[in-house]
C-alpha cells in the first residue's frame, strides 16, 4: 500500500479510491490503510464496494447482509476521511459471450432498490459520506444501466445524500453522448469514473487510447462546475502509459481550469 501511494504521489495523483474486498476483516483492513494514508499526501476518494449479500434479492436477510456490509464500509469511509461509498444495486455478472438477462421483474427491482438506498440514505447522513449508485453497461447487469435509471431512483429515496457515480466507458455503450448527460445530470454527479473505449476491447482502456471526445467531456465538466475526483477505472498496462494518460488529463483541466 505504501509504495502504491509513493507512485501516486510521484505521479501527481490526489486521491485512490479502495476495492473492498468480499471477506476478511474490514477492521484491520482500515487499520492497515488508514496507517498507509496518515503519511502521504495522497488522499482516500472512495470505497468500491463489493459486498455479500444483495440489495434487490426476494429474501430480507440477503438484503440485510448486503445493508450490512455496505453500512460497514461506509463507516470506514468516514473514519479515513472519503466521500463516500460507490455502489452497484445488483450484483455484475461476468462479461461473457452470451448476454442472459437476471431474474425478476424490473418495477419490483426499482421498488427495493428505493427502499434500500432510503436506509443507506440515512445512514450516509448520519456519517456525512454519500452513498453512490454506479451505472453499468447491460453486459454487466440488467438493472440500472444508465444515469437516467440511477437518478431516478436517487430522487425516490428522499435523501440528498444518495448520488450517481457515472463510468465514462458503460455510459459509451448505453448512452454515447457522455458530454449532454454530464450536463443533464450534474446535480447527481458526486463522482466518475474514467476510461476511454477502443470499441475492441471488452475493458476500459486508458483515456487517450479509445475513441472518446475527452475535450467535449472536460469542457461539460466545467459547464457544470464538477470539483469532485476523476477515478482511473481501466486497465493499466505498464506504468509509461499510466503517466501518458495522467499528462492527457492534466492538460485538459489546466485548459478548463
Amino acid at each position: 500500500m505504501q509504495e502504491k501511494l509513493c507512485l501516486l504521489e510521484q505521479l501527481g495523483i490526489d486521491g485512490i479510491e479502495l476495492e473492498s474486498a468480499l471477506s476478511g476483516s474490514i477492521k484491520e483492513n482500515e487499520k492497515h490503510v488508514g496507517e498507509a494514508l496518515s503519511t502521504s499526501k495522497v488522499k482516500l476518494s472512495t470505497i468500491l464496494a463489493g459486498y455479500q449479500g444483495d440489495l434487490l434479492s426476494k429474501h430480507r436477510e440477503k438484503r440485510q447482509r448486503a445493508l450490512e456490509r455496505i453500512g460497514q464500509y461506509m463507516s470506514v469511509c468516514a473514519e479515513l476521511g472519503g466521500i463516500g461509498v460507490v455502489t452497484v444495486p445488483s450484483p455484475r455478472r461476468s462479461r461473457g459471450l452470451f448476454t442472459f438477462q437476471l431474474l425478476g421483474n424490473k418495477e419490483t427491482k426499482k421498488r427495493l432498490a428505493i427502499e434500500q438506498y432510503a436506509v443507506l440514505g440515512k445512514y450516509a447522513k448520519d456519517l456525512n459520506v454519500y452513498i453512490i449508485i454506479e451505472p453499468l453497461d447491460h453486459s454487466l447487469t440488467d438493472f440500472v444501466n444508465t444515469c437516467e435509471e440511477a437518478v431516478e431512483i436517487c430522487g425516490m429515496t428522499g435523501s440528498d445524500m444518495v448520488k450517481i457515480c457515472p463510468d465514462f466507458f458503460h455510459m459509451s455503450i448505453e448512452e454515447p453522448n457522455i458530454s449532454e448527460k454530464i450536463k443533464e445530470f450534474s446535480d447527481y454527479i458526486t463522482h466518475l469514473h474514467i476510461g476511454d473505449n477502443d470499441t475492441k476491447s471488452r475493458f476500459a482502456v486508458m483515456p487517450g487510447k479509445g475513441d472518446l471526445n475527452f475535450k467535449d467531456i472536460f469542457e461539460a465538466l466545467k459547464a457544470t462546475n464538477y470539483s469532485g475526483y476523476l477515478s482511473l477505472d481501466c486497465k493499466i498496462p505498464n506504468e509509461k502509459e499510466l503517466q501518458s494518460s495522467i499528462q492527457l488529463l492534466k492538460g485538459l483541466i489546466q485548459q478548463n481550469g
